[in-house]
C-alpha cells in the first residue's frame, strides 16, 4: 500500500482535483511509487530501504505554501531532515547563493517567474551539485519531456512518504543518531 502525503491543511491543486482520480487510488492526479521505467536514471542501488530516520540538508521549493509546508513538516518529523523553505525560484536561487550546503533540492515545476527547469539550470550553472528532483501536480507528457531533456527526475505531487524516504536514502542521508 502507498501512503500519499496528504495532512491538513494540505490544499489539492485544481489540476489534479478535477482529473476524478479519489485518494490512494494511484490513478491520474495521485501519487504512486514510480515504476524503474518512470524513476529513469534514479540510481536503482541506492534506493535500498534503511532502518531509522536519516539526516539531509534539504531545499523545498514550492509556491503553494500549504504543499510547501506539509511537505518540510513531513520531512522534517517523519525522516529527520533539516529543511529550508523557498516560495519560488528567486528565492531558492538566493538561497543557494547563500549556502550550497544542500543534500537535495525538491523543486516544483510549474510556478510564478521563473519555473522548476528555469531554476534547475541556474542552479547548475551557478555550481550547485546536489541532486535536484521535479515536483508536478500536473505531470503532463510535455513536462515529463522536459524533465527527461533534463536529464532529471520527476514525481508526481503529492509525493508519497515512502518515495522521500527513497530519495532522502538515494541522496546519502545518512542514519541519524
Amino acid at each position: 500500500m502507498t501512503t500519499v502525503l496528504r495532512t491538513p491543511p494540505y490544499r489539492v491543486h485544481a489540476s489534479v482535483r478535477d482529473r476524478g482520480a479519489r485518494p490512494g487510488s494511484a490513478g491520474p492526479g495521485w501519487a504512486r511509487d514510480p515504476s524503474p521505467a518512470e524513476a529513469g536514471s534514479w540510481p536503482q542501488h541506492a534506493v535500498a530501504e534503511k532502518a531509522g530516520r536519516l539526516r539531509c540538508r534539504v531545499l523545498v521549493v514550492d509556491d503553494d505554501d500549504g504543499y510547501r509546508e506539509v511537505l518540510a513538516s513531513a520531512l522534517e518529523t517523519l525522516h529527520g531532515a533539516v529543511v529550508e523553505q523557498a516560495a519560488g525560484g528567486a528565492m531558492a536561487l538566493a538561497l543557494v547563493e547563500r549556502d550550497r550546503r544542500f543534500d537535495l533540492v525538491l523543486l516544483d515545476v510549474t510556478m510564478p517567474g521563473l519555473d522548476g527547469p528555469a531554476v534547475y539550470a541556474e542552479m547548475r550553472e551557478c555550481g550547485v551539485d546536489c541532486p535536484i528532483v521535479l515536483m508536478s501536480a500536473d505531470c503532463t507528457a510535455e513536462i515529463r519531456a522536459r524533465a527527461q531533456a533534463l536529464g532529471v527526475a520527476l514525481f508526481d505531487k503529492p509525493v508519497p512518504n515512502g518515495t522521500l524516504r527513497r530519495i532522502l536514502v538515494a541522496c546519502g542521508g545518512g542514519e541519524a543518531s
